[in-house]
């Protein structure tokens, strides 16, 4: 079942919501990761978000700060990729999260990624006293941030002059381990954040819920492209499709959607087990590789998604395996 070294199959811990006592929350954190390795996912990402969001849960649930806990990922693990998906541009300066990426990247012997975007959680910027401009704002400070980090990734000192942010002679060492560390964007938007990746990204990340969707952002994305010539090709085109719940049998993948349905996330409160079953990627692993193939065949080298349950290592292994089919 060999996939390509090119394709993406990525694991997102999007939750910290795991049964027993708190002490026990990394440890689990830690038990996931080691499985997602073992499962052959290429990598790990995590949220960049200081309270948890819908759909995934309510905002008083635990939530880890990301580059903490990538680091600490990185030393226990040996193969896996590390990032976000993705950075919100409001939370950090550039040059710092520069540095924060470069640290995890020496941490990790060279396995760091940084993916960016623009945000989109108003509520949690007021409650932390971070400012939230206006998309179009946000957007340009993506593109500044992007043009510091890249800047700071490949030279020993950053000379960046731009509207929202600076360098000026600044140092990032010791270098990252990697002659070129990936920078992923995050994001759908069709005429500036498309047009962005096209220019800047290495690896590309969008949400979307039909192929049909995919493929319509590929071929715009790849409009984009046409007008800098630049070869698509030479983007990673990446999906995140949510929620999968995954076990061996259609009799126990019905019965963890009853239980969702039973103790539901904020944003799935009344949709009942058999809606459920059509909204989320759910099945036996030969049943959501399926459905997860339907969108590659869109024209993405991989899939994000997160594992309903994933403490249960078992379902990281199914989880695996089922992204192995649809790649290969």
């Amino acid at each position: 079942m060999a996939i390509s070294d090119r394709a993406v199959l990525d694991l997102h811990l999007s939750s910290f919501t795991y049964p027993g006592p708190e002490a026990q929350l990394f440890p689990t954190v830690l038990r996931i990761a080691g499985a997602a390795e073992r499962a052959g996912f290429r990598s790990v990402s995590v949220m960049d978000h200081l309270h948890q969001i819908p759909p995934q849960g309510a905002a008083d649930e635990p939530m880890l700060e990301a580059y903490t806990t990538l680091g600490a990922i990185a030393a226990h693990t040996s193969n896996v990729r590390l990032l976000t998906i993705v950075t919100d541009v409001m939370l950090r300066q550039p040059s710092l999260l520069a540095k924060q990426v470069t640290t995890l990247d020496v941490i990790s012997g060279g396995r760091a990624m940084l993916g960016i975007g623009a945000g989109g959680i108003e509520d949690e910027h007021h409650a932390n006293g971070i400012a939230f401009p206006p998309i179009g704002e946000r957007l340009r400070r993506v593109e500044e941030a992007v043009r510091i980090c890249r800047a700071m990734f490949d030279g020993r000192q950053s000379n960046v002059e731009g509207r929202y942010y600076r360098t000026r002679s600044a140092y990032n060492l010791p270098r990252p381990l990697q002659t070129h560390l990936p920078i992923l964007i995050g994001g759908g938007g069709e005429q500036r954040t498309l047009r962005m990746v096209a220019q800047y990204a290495d690896l590309w990340n969008v949400i979307v819920y039909d192929p049909e969707t995919a493929r319509h952002k590929r071929e715009v994305l790849q409009r984009h492209c046409a007008a800098i010539g630049r070869d698509p090709a030479s983007i990673v085109k990446t999906l995140y499709l949510g929620v999968m719940v995954v076990d061996s049998s259609e009799q126990r993948v019905g019965r963890r959607l009853k239980a969702i349905e039973a103790a539901p996330p904020p944003a799935l409160r009344g949709v009942p087990a058999k809606e459920l079953g059509r909204r989320l990627i759910s099945g036996t692993p030969e049943r959501v590789a399926e459905r997860l193939r339907a969108f590659i065949d869109a024209g993405f080298d991989g899939v994000s998604f997160t594992v309903r349950d994933a403490y249960e290592l078992d379902l990281v292994a199914l989880a695996g395996q089922a992204g192995k089919l649809a790649l290969s």
